[in-house]
């Protein structure tokens, strides 16, 4: 899991609030608003859910489109911003205000999440933030402890294509500069992104849907966990 001293999450912690007042801007308009486009692709392939955990939600963007979409279930929003999730809140009154009913807002890291299971865990954006064996440790406390028997994982995130060398090129190019900003910005110590379709098969999570934008460039998925065959 994310080792962060308290000295280094304050410091993280500080530098998300203080791109907080970005964070719309450079979805929108980064990548031709692609950002937003790919976080909420697959959002019809969801149906209504129990409980649902959003982690790194940034500034409600993808939540308001969920709330839209469904209409039961309650929502543990965590950032570890709390401009962020003042940002959210002030969304989610504007457009959605009965809709406030069904969320939780918590100002914390995932190191600091209650273990408890949900039907859905959105993680859109956010995972790149740690490194491989932290994705690796996430994953499986995602398997075991807070994602149900049959509930689902909503991720999306930057990819690195494969079959074309120019946009592989493009792709690495633009991640290296996007880890060296966010490294002096928000104290991460991530410099490479995780290769996550590896890292979900290897956890035994199975895709059900993906979506691939910008060529590859960016990718939503929706997995669920692969079950032991019972003989």
């Amino acid at each position: 899991m994310n080792s962060f001293t308290k000295e280094n999450k304050q410091k993280a912690k500080n530098g998300y609030n203080q791109i907080a007042w970005l964070y719309d801007p450079v979805a929108k308009f980064f990548f031709m608003n692609r950002i937003n486009k790919s976080q909420t692709a697959l959002i019809p392939c969801l149906s209504d859910f129990t409980s649902c955990l959003i982690l790194g939600g940034g500034s409600g963007y993808f939540l308001q489109k969920l709330l839209t979409h469904t209409k039961n279930g309650h929502i543990t929003y965590v950032d570890l911003s709390d401009n962020m999730i003042d940002r959210t809140r002030r969304r989610i009154q504007k457009y959605l205000p009965e809709a406030l009913v069904r969320i939780t807002f918590v100002c914390a890291s995932i190191a600091d999440i209650k273990n408890e299971p949900y039907d859905l865990i959105v993680c859109n954006y956010f995972l790149d933030v740690f490194s491989e064996d932290e994705v690796n440790d996430i994953l499986d406390r995602f398997y075991t402890t807070l994602l149900a028997s049959n509930g689902y994982i909503y991720i999306t995130d930057f990819a690195i294509p494969e079959s074309d060398w120019l946009l592989r090129k493009i792709s690495l190019l633009i991640l290296r500069m996007l880890y060296f900003i966010f490294r002096i910005m928000t104290f991460i110590r991530s410099n490479q992104l995780p290769d996550f379709n590896k890292l979900f098969q290897k956890n035994n999570f199975v895709s059900l849907h993906s979506r691939k934008f910008l060529g590859g460039m960016m990718v939503s998925s929706i997995y669920k966990k692969r079950h032991p065959l019972i003989y």
